[in-house]
């Protein structure tokens, strides 16, 4: 029963009309979402095709910002590199704000990527004046492209991104394409995984539906190509949001250009690896949107676009808002979970409404996006949902302070995202943000919303206890991440233990359900999911023949399972060395290149026969040697072609068993079906 002073919490008007106002607030986003599925599923076959096509190409200039990116320039520049153009109309900025030892490493890859031939050149400011923004508009000073692409420095440009794009800009009222984000390394960790799924709602189903649909939609800061002009006549880049990528593209989109969106056009990119660098960026992220929202929203209302336009664009500016709105939810939801029931009446007109406002247009705008990416294994990305929610919920504190900041005009600088390369789990002590006390508060708001749960657990609310979880698991989560971060000790044992519950809510459990048989005799693979054959693929083992004794390159037998699952997200013919990402994309038979590409499916010997395999590094990987699959030529470990391994990665998970035998595989596949008629296993 609640308490007096529950309920008298509860019955006041202030409080009442506070509560409501709060869910109102949150489903009007909610609303939104679902208006950005419905113009997603409408449009999403509207493909973007060029007007024509240049007879001949424009002069194109790619500039690169960075500042302190010590592991990753060396890699951006060789991809940039690699990009197929015309030498002769091909220009490269190397925009460089360093004050590290960044600086001299990047200096001399660029002599000598300009002794090969390559036109580049090194610009570095002694000052950070307007930051990014500025760096990018002193390189427009000196370029001499007709078109402009942008890449920051963690992506990897494929080497036909530039005939990929430029031809749109035949249409001379286009002022901007844009290429669709990857991550090259989506499968790291949980938290990369939900950001994964984060951006891929955001980049896949939002850019899709407004462009599409001919709405406002935003430059993303890379991954762009710009025409000048367009640049020009907008008004420059300009330095007083922290999203100078948004703050142009509207001012572009005012002015009259049209933008497009290619959600087929990839270009790879590092997440953060660790929680500080996804909070930093976040707060960048949200501060500079209520920034360009306070700047540009009069300007908005004030044009002769139509009003339906106006009012989408006012939801996509503010939506940051809805920040603030959770946190004034989790202030007030005590008093609510604690209050007496509202009967029917309020449960139909009140409650269920507001839940398929808000939590159903979550769920289903991100299914959306992941049955769309990911065809064959879309509802495993599912069990990702949960965390995901919670995940926001968790930021919730950290975003909210950004918001402020920004209605306060409080200035800050651009704090760069720290990437690693892939070397390093977490970055050197140099290269992270600067730390707050935002930590203590997510944990305060954990311990809170603990309490909630537990009371509403003892007191029988049953319909609280999910919703008081994902609060609850989520502030844990994010706080547990930032203090493991500070102090990795046994003080934050507790931390970990709810990070690791929400990690398995998320759906990180072992795959019990999908065996893999490789047959040795048949050079072919079955995937077997419930017991029932649903695939079969040729593959390639050793040509040093069968065993696992180290350094023999031979192909180890017997029961192993998949102990890992590298390079989901990457583009097909993506080149791992040591298990990372290169940058290089290579086509089917390149000649005389045999790599790892595309995926690995790092394998575990359970057998005392195959106790080495994993340290002898034995994968299911990619090949681009394509031609040779159905015969015994691998180096030790199972080859496949890229399209096969890419769609055997989406439908199996972590724990997977396989079985290589000498076996035909129509006979080990008999051995498991009657082995699974009594009961069984064959393994």
């Amino acid at each position: 029963m609640p308490t007096a002073l529950q309920e008298s919490i509860f019955a006041h008007p202030a409080w009442l009309l506070s509560y409501i106002a709060v869910l109102l607030g949150l489903s009007i986003y909610g609303l939104h979402r679902y208006a950005m599925v419905w113009l997603f599923l409408k449009n999403r076959k509207k493909t973007p095709v060029p007007a024509a096509q240049f007879d001949r190409l424009p002069a194109v200039t790619v500039q690169l910002p960075v500042f302190n990116e010590f592991f990753v320039v060396e890699r951006l520049l060789e991809a940039v590199s690699r990009i197929d153009y015309p030498r002769e109309l091909l220009e490269v900025q190397l925009l460089d704000d360093s004050t590290d030892e960044s600086l001299p490493l990047a200096r001399g890859h660029v002599e000598k990527l300009r002794a090969a031939g390559l036109d580049i050149r090194h610009i570095h400011r002694s000052d950070r004046h307007g930051f990014k923004a500025g760096a990018l508009q002193e390189g427009l000073l000196a370029a001499r492209g007709e078109l402009v692409f942008i890449l920051d420095a963690d992506f990897l440009p494929p080497p036909d991104i530039l005939h990929k794009l430029v031809h749109h800009f035949t249409d001379p009222k286009v002022g901007m394409v844009q290429a669709r984000w990857g991550h090259l390394n989506a499968g790291n960790s949980l938290l990369t995984r939900m950001q994964a799924m984060f951006l891929d709602g955001h980049l896949l189903i939002e850019q899709t539906a407004r462009s599409h649909s001919g709405r406002f939609f935003n430059f993303n800061g890379t991954a762009g190509i710009w025409r000048r002009s367009c640049i020009d006549d907008a008004g420059g880049w300009q330095h007083d949001t922290l999203t100078e990528d948004l703050d142009l593209s509207y001012r572009a989109q005012l002015r009259g250009w049209k933008f497009v969106f290619l959600p087929d056009v990839v270009v790879p990119a590092e997440l953060p690896e660790d929680i500080d660098g996804f909070k930093s960026q976040q707060h960048r992220w949200t501060k500079g949107s209520i920034q360009t929202c306070l700047k540009l929203l009069p300007a908005v209302w004030r044009s002769r676009i139509p009003a339906a336009l106006k009012l989408e664009a006012t939801v996509h500016l503010t939506s940051n808002f809805c920040y603030l709105l959770l946190i004034l939810l989790c202030v007030l939801l005590f008093p609510q979970s604690q209050a007496a029931p509202g009967g029917p009446w309020r449960t139909w007109l009140v409650d269920i409404p507001i839940f398929l406002a808000t939590t159903v247009s979550i769920v289903i705008y991100y299914a959306v996006g992941q049955f769309h990416l990911h065809p064959q294994g879309w509802w495993k990305k599912l069990l990702l949902i949960p965390g995901l929610l919670s995940l926001a919920i968790g930021m919730s504190v950290n975003n909210a302070k950004a918001v402020l900041e920004a209605i306060a005009r409080k200035h800050s600088g651009f704090t760069r995202t720290p990437k690693t390369g892939g070397g390093a789990t977490r970055p050197p002590a140099a290269y992270r943000p600067e730390r707050t006390l935002i930590p203590l508060a997510e944990a305060l708001f954990a311990a809170f919303f603990a309490f909630c749960l537990l009371d509403a657990i003892r007191s029988g609310a049953w319909t609280s206890v999910p919703f008081l979880m994902l609060f609850a698991g989520g502030f844990a989560y994010v706080a547990g991440l930032s203090l493991l971060a500070r102090w990795n000790s046994a003080k934050t044992a507790a931390v970990a233990v709810a990070a690791l519950a929400l990690a398995l809510l998320a759906g990180c459990a072992t795959d019990n359900r999908h065996k893999l048989f490789v047959s040795a005799a048949d050079q072919r693979m079955a995937l077997v999911r419930d017991g029932q054959t649903i695939r079969t693929y040729p593959v390639s083992t050793s040509k040093f023949g069968l065993g696992d004794t180290p350094g023999s390159y031979a192909t180890p037998l017997g029961l192993m399972r998949v102990k890992s699952k590298i390079g989901g997200g990457t583009p097909h013919g993506t080149v791992f060395k040591s298990r990372k990402p290169t940058g290089e994309i290579l086509p089917v038979n390149a000649p005389g290149r045999d790599p790892i590409v595309t995926r690995i499916l790092w394998l575990e010997g359970l057998e005392p026969r195959n106790r080495n395999a994993h340290s002898r590094f034995i994968y299911i990987h990619g090949t681009p040697e394509e031609r040779n699959i159905g015969r015994p030529v691998s180096y030790g470990c199972v080859r496949m072609r890229s399209r096969d391994i890419a769609e055997l990665f989406e439908q199996i998970g972590p724990g997977a068993r396989v079985l290589v035998t000498t076996e035909p595989l129509s006979r080990a596949l008999a051995r498991n079906t009657a082995a699974a008629s009594t009961g069984d296993s064959a393994f």
